[in-house]
């Protein structure tokens, strides 16, 4: 089994594979609040109440977290790398989609788009640290991601606002495209695939049950506690129990 599930752990591969999937980690979180303080000008541009800006928010968060739970399947099925260059894809198209919408509910489902897009990548790129990485280095690797998460998100709404305060409000959607597309290219040129098929799928089937559920059940609630619940390696990503 080692000799099989070896060619899946390759820690060289650390500083090229860890800014391609911090970066496109980041991508969902920033995307949601970068342009929160645009929201008044959003509502003017279009003729809409800001209560109607503000279902943007919603609308995004909730592809947000369907983009989450449908892309642990599609990597589990399809590979990490294709699902993951994908998401990326999809987003930086979003939000050349949301520059360009002629109306309010052309914004609202490029926005979908965008959260639908921005879910993948957080989910994908932890599935790809927990094929990549061994146990003991597995902890330091999530810590990387969610640190990467965490910081662009926090400064999005002050960097959202200084955009559209000098650039105007749609000039933060060109800004995300540009870094959908980077991060794109980056993974296309750089990204391997990571998933053993045969080896993680006996790694998920020698777990416990009971650590099965809890693991899967800490990724639905968030991606962020999932990395410190037991059997975490084997629930990123896949987010489905299996039948033992």
């Amino acid at each position: 089994m080692a000799s099989e599930s070896a060619p899946a752990r390759r820690p060289v591969r650390a500083l090229i594979l860890i800014p391609l999937l911090a970066g496109s980690s980041a991508l969902g979180g920033f995307g949601n609040y970068a342009f929160l303080s645009a929201l008044p000008q959003i509502a003017i541009h279009y003729g809409v109440t800001e209560g109607n800006a503000q279902f943007t928010v919603t609308a995004y968060m909730l592809s947000f977290a369907f983009g989450v739970l449908a892309s642990g399947p599609m990597a589990e099925r399809f590979g990490r790398r294709p699902i993951l260059i994908g998401g990326v894809a999809c987003f930086g198209l979003a939000s050349v989609l949301c520059y360009f919408a002629p109306g309010m509910g052309w914004f609202v489902a490029a926005r979908i788009l965008q959260g639908l897009a921005g879910g993948f990548g957080i989910t994908v790129s932890r599935a790809c640290v927990g094929d990549v990485f061994e146990e003991h280095r597995l902890a330091r690797m999530y810590a990387i991601l969610t640190m990467v998460l965490v910081v662009p998100t926090a400064l999005s709404p002050w960097m959202g606002g200084y955009i559209a305060r000098h650039q105007g409000w749609q000039s933060a959607f060109v800004w995300l495209a540009y870094a959908g597309g980077l991060m794109t290219v980056a993974c296309l040129a750089w990204l391997p695939e990571t998933r053993s098929g045969s080896a993680a799928s006996r790694a998920w089937k020698m777990r416990k049950p009971r650590r099965r559920v809890v693991a899967t059940c800490a990724l639905l609630i968030s991606p962020n506690t999932a990395a410190f619940a037991p059997g975490r390696s084997e629930a990123i990503g896949c987010m489905r129990l299996r039948s033992s």
